[in-house]
C-alpha cells in the first residue's frame, strides 16, 4: 500500500503517490575509515531520498564491519527486508551489488521476495531497478561479476594461486592468474 497525499489547488484534487523508500549502506570492516564512509553513505542516502520528489525517507538501515557474504550476521540488512516484507517499505536504494550481498543467490533471492511483495531496490552506481523489465538479468550478471571479483581478492590476499585451488567454482580463474604471472 503506497502513501498517498491529496493537494488541493483551486478547488481540484490532486492524487499524488508518495513512496517510502529506505536506503542500505554497509562496510565490512569497522577501521576508522570504513567508519567515515558509512557516515558519509547514510548521510547522502537520507538527503538523496529527502529530496527527491515523491519520497519520503522510511529509514537508513545499516550494518558496520560486517561482510556481506552472510546474511545471518546482518541485523540492519534483515530487519530492513522484514520491515519491507511487512509493508513498511515501498523501494530500497543502495550503492551497490556489493553491498547488498555478495552472492548471487542472496542477491535474486532477496530482491524477488522483496519484488513479490511490491518492492522495488535500486543500486545506484550499477544503475539497476529491479523494477524494470530487464533488472533481474542485469543483476544476476553484475552480481556474478562482483562474487568473481571478490574472489579474486581473496587470491591475492592470501596469495593462493587458482591453480591450486580445489573448488571447482574457483578453477575458472586458473587462467586469469597464469596469465598475470
Amino acid at each position: 500500500v503506497l502513501w498517498c497525499a491529496i493537494f488541493i489547488y483551486g478547488g481540484s484534487t490532486m492524487k499524488e503517490n508518495i513512496l517510502r523508500v529506505a536506503a542500505y549502506a554497509r562496510v565490512s570492516t569497522d577501521k576508522e575509515d570504513q567508519t567515515n564512509s558509512l557516515l558519509s553513505q547514510r548521510s547522502y542516502f537520507a538527503d538523496y531520498i529527502t529530496h527527491h520528489e515523491g519520497w519520503k525517507l522510511s529509514e537508513v538501515y545499516y550494518d558496520e564491519g560486517i561482510s556481506g557474504t552472510q546474511i545471518k550476521k546482518r541485523s540492519g540488512f534483515k530487519k530492513m527486508i522484514q520491515d519491507a516484507l511487512n509493508g513498511e517499505v515501498d523501494l530500497i536504494i543502495t550503492k551497490e551489488v556489493a553491498r547488498f550481498a555478495r552472492n548471487t543467490v542472496d542477491t535474486l533471492s532477496y530482491t524477488r521476495k522483496l519484488k513479490s511483495a511490491g518492492v522495488g531496490v535500486i543500486f545506484t552506481i550499477d544503475n539497476i531497478d529491479t523494477r524494470d523489465a530487464d533488472g533481474e538479468l542485469r543483476l544476476s550478471l553484475r552480481s556474478e561479476q562482483c562474487v568473481a571479483v571478490g574472489r579474486t581478492h581473496l587470491h591475492r590476499i592470501f596469495r593462493c594461486p587458482a591453480a591450486e585451488s580445489t573448488c571447482a567454482s574457483d578453477r575458472s580463474l586458473r587462467f586469469h592468474f597464469q596469465m598475470a604471472g
